[in-house]
């Protein structure tokens, strides 16, 4: 599996077929729940190349999935900078506002309040400084 998720993530940005697609973000979003691989995939490009895309779908699966993936990332906080930087949050927000499915919306909630309680506790922390 080390490679598998590497190559997912080529070949997620690569294929056309929709259902080749579904299979493989189906089987990325696993992975990100997977503890040891979550780092990696970011590093890899996991969220710009391969979740974000999709994540923005015509197809509901895909989206589900992409949401599902970016969600499974979001629970290991080693992840969140590197997120950040990606822009994770200003392209999640706005799925809130245009998404119909209900698994979509509850899943990109669940990363956002992840992303969310993570910068409160470097704010309360004082590690993050708080603008004025």
């Amino acid at each position: 599996t080390m490679s598998t998720y590497g190559e997912l993530i080529q070949a997620l940005k690569v294929l056309k077929n929709v259902k080749e697609k579904r299979h493989g973000i189906k089987s990325l979003s696993s992975l990100c729940a997977t503890p040891g691989f979550q780092v990696r995939i970011v590093t890899r490009g996991g969220w710009r190349d391969a979740i974000l895309p999709l994540i923005i779908s015509l197809d509901n699966d895909l989206r589900k999935y992409a949401a599902l993936a970016i969600a499974n990332l979001s629970t290991n906080v080693a992840t969140h900078q590197q997120l950040m930087e990606e822009d994770v949050l200003r392209n999640l927000v706005p799925i809130l506002a245009s998404e119909e499915l209900q698994e979509v919306i509850v899943y990109v909630l669940n990363a956002l309040g992840n992303f969310f309680g993570c910068l409160i506790s470097l704010m309360i922390g004082g590690t993050l400084p708080i603008t004025q």
